[in-house]
């Protein structure tokens, strides 16, 4: 094995940085400034997160009430420990959904801010599963409107000046892949 020699090494701080200035490589082009259609859609991600949060809390503080009010109105054939049971289970999953599709709203559009078209795809499949998962669960004026507001979301991240953000901040990144 050979040892480098000390005329290999640099001698001082300023050349230290310089030759760790060259190693890395520099993004070709300035960030490109967020428009107006990818802020507004990452604030109704944000207020739609929030009301995810909101309706699983909702959903927890009201657990009681909504078992009483399917107790109420007994399926034939089906005893009131089915029901609970049935209950419970469907109010957990509910709570779960809501709270994880938040959490993912959330770190999505902050994704989707930062410029990464993988977001703006995740957010569009998240939004359409989780809208459909609603409507058939059992629409209410109030799911109808969430789904709306995240669809325009969505809408939004393909207008041609969002499109053309994405590609922009694409191209001024570099790729860790090509050399």
């Amino acid at each position: 094995m050979t040892t480098p020699s000390d005329s290999d090494q640099p001698r001082t701080r300023s050349e230290a940085k310089s030759v760790l200035a060259a190693s890395v490589p520099a993004a070709t082009e300035p960030r490109p400034a967020l428009p107006t259609p990818v802020v507004v859609s990452f604030w109704i991600l944000i207020v739609s997160a929030a009301l995810r949060f909101f309706f699983a809390v909702v959903t927890a503080v009201n657990w009681t009430a909504l078992i009483n009010d399917v107790l109420q109105h007994l399926p034939a054939h089906t005893s009131p420990a089915q029901v609970r049971s049935d209950m419970h289970n469907i109010l957990i999953a509910e709570i779960v959904l809501d709270v994880v599709f938040g959490a993912l709203y959330v770190v999505l559009a902050f994704m989707i801010r930062a410029g990464r078209n993988w977001a703006r795809l995740s957010v569009t499949a998240v939004v359409v599963v989780f809208g459909v998962f609603d409507i058939l669960n059992g629409p209410d004026v109030v799911t109808l409107i969430s789904v709306l507001i995240e669809l325009v979301a969505v809408g939004l991240l393909y207008l041609q000046r969002s499109k053309d953000f994405f590609a922009a901040v694409k191209a001024a990144t570099p790729s860790r892949f090509r050399r």
